[in-house]
């Protein structure tokens, strides 16, 4: 789990193979990043507030947008599902 620099919003890892941005001021859910193909270890804020890279299981590093990512009234809601605009990483991974 990781906070924006201003505090705003906190992105998590999670073991669904799912990273998600919450706002801290509300809770809501801003958007779910379902890119990886295994659980997530890791995410963090890139400088360029307006991306999140995250890393997991499936040996792959992604970088995606956030800048679009809007609001959500409730988790009832399906968030903004964000796509990956860069990826590095070995195609097998041993676990």
């Amino acid at each position: 789990m990781a906070f924006s620099q201003e505090g705003k919003r906190v992105v998590s890892a999670s073991r669904d193979m799912t990273a998600k941005i919450i706002d801290t001021s509300t809770g809501d859910l801003l958007t779910t990043y379902a890119g990886h193909k295994k659980p997530v270890f890791d995410a963090a804020f890139c400088v360029v507030q307006e991306q999140v890279v995250s890393c997991g299981a499936d040996g792959k590093i992604h970088l995606w947008n956030t800048k679009d990512s809007g609001s959500v009234s409730g988790m009832a809601e399906k968030p903004k599902d964000d796509k990956p605009v860069a990826m590095m990483g070995r195609e097998r991974y041993p676990f």
